[in-house]
């Protein structure tokens, strides 16, 4: 890409994610069992060290979270969103993307910046440098990452 005097160079492998096999939904759960537990099911490839990137849209928020394959690997996993009882007919988004481990310590760090911060948008502190390279000038490097890959994704009503 050409921008402002300055060329940018990144590449991304096309990653795949696990396909979403089952929602399940436990009602009466929390320590008080007033919330709704929502369950997304995946295989975890068992020859693969994996990284994941998870996206979960309600009508109020819209969370990202990363997990590897470190403790699961080979197993069925799942994900967890919690809703109150209050949601009942809410539906909600969830969307699984395989990412790489580069992309995925990238992330690791922003979150990280942006809970010490409280801020996703706060002054980082460190320095977080993604694949994203200036060719035309190298010491002056965006923030940001390339990444591609297919999503699983699936939406589903709290019943």
């Amino acid at each position: 890409i050409s921008y402002d005097g300055a060329v940018y160079k990144a590449h991304s492998q096309v990653w795949e994610a696990p396909e979403i096999l089952n929602v399940e939904q436990i009602n009466d759960a929390g320590f008080s069992g007033d919330s709704y537990e929502i369950r997304f099911y995946y295989q975890d490839p068992a020859d693969t060290d994996d990284y994941y990137l998870m996206q979960t849209t309600d009508s109020e928020e819209n969370e990202f979270s990363i997990t590897n394959d470190q403790f699961t690997n080979g197993n069925l996993v799942n994900d967890l969103y919690f809703a109150d009882k209050e949601q009942v007919g809410e539906t909600i988004f969830y969307a699984l993307a395989k990412i790489d481990k580069n992309y995925y310590n990238y992330l690791n760090k922003m979150f990280s910046n942006a809970a010490e911060a409280g801020n996703p948008f706060a002054t980082p502190t460190g320095t977080v440098k993604g694949n994203i390279e200036n060719s035309t000038m190298p010491n002056n490097f965006p923030l940001g990452y390339f990444h591609i890959s297919k999503r699983s994704q699936i939406t589903y009503t709290i019943q």
